[in-house]
């Protein structure tokens, strides 16, 4: 800074408004991604935690670091890197998450299908066939059921909508004839006691199954048992 021929300095140059409007945004969209972030973090701690006592503990922890971080680093953009790192770190253990075949799970989703095909004919073993009363009375069956593929006549879907209109899940029946409708739907597989969370399910909370099932059983126990669900059937008009 040079002084002016009066003695007095010279006001220093602002910078465009463009600029500073432009790197207003970047510092904008950085904090943002980085809230957005700690927000995904926190839940994922909160709901996939390995001990379960401790969920809540670590994600509140974590919370209190980021906050800590944000208020006492500087400049800002190590604060950013810093909480950026906290995230990259979740991120990497949530992504070893691995499904479990072994627990106490639901009499619902206890037995998961498979299937044996011998040439024309699919023998398809576990097939849910429950007998309801109420969504927590019923009896417990699983069948086995042998179809012919060149019997295979139509598909339907079901679409069952709970809750919310924007929100709906899909069922494909089979018909195959003299031999029967199989339904396969795919669910969430519960614990004996477990509830059930849509946050937690976009956490990968709950692990997942294929139902092989009659549509006495999987459209009956949505149409007629539980309450605010609504079933809707679309027959495709396909060439079989």
């Amino acid at each position: 800074m040079q002084p002016s021929a009066e003695g007095a300095p010279e006001p220093t140059p602002k910078k465009p408004w463009i600029l500073r409007a432009i790197r207003g945004l970047v510092g904008f969209l950085m904090w943002l991604l980085v809230a957005i972030g700690v927000l995904w973090a926190f839940g994922a701690l909160w709901f996939d935690f390995p001990a379960e006592a401790y969920r809540q503990p670590a994600a509140w922890t974590f919370l209190g670091l980021c906050v800590a971080v944000w208020v006492f680093i500087r400049p800002r953009w190590r604060a950013n890197l810093g909480i950026a790192l906290g995230v990259i770190c979740v991120a990497l253990w949530w992504l070893t998450l691995q499904p479990r075949q072994f627990r106490d799970w639901k009499p619902e989703v206890a037995l998961l299908p498979r299937a044996e095909i011998d040439g024309d004919v699919v023998t398809i073993y576990n097939v849910r066939d429950f007998d309801y009363r109420t969504t927590e009375d019923f009896d417990v069956d699983y069948e086995r059921m042998r179809v012919r593929l060149s019997k295979l006549r139509g598909v339907d879907v079901f679409i069952n909508y709970w809750g919310s209109p924007y929100m709906a899940h899909p069922i494909v029946s089979f018909d195959f004839g003299e031999d029967g409708r199989v339904c396969f739907s795919i669910e969430t597989r519960q614990e004996k006691g477990e509830g059930y969370s849509a946050l937690g399910g976009l956490y990968r909370r709950y692990e997942l199954i294929y139902i092989a099932a009659t549509e006495r059983d999987v459209i009956r126990v949505r149409s007629n048992f539980r309450e605010g669900e609504d079933v809707y059937l679309y027959h495709l008009k396909a060439p079989f």
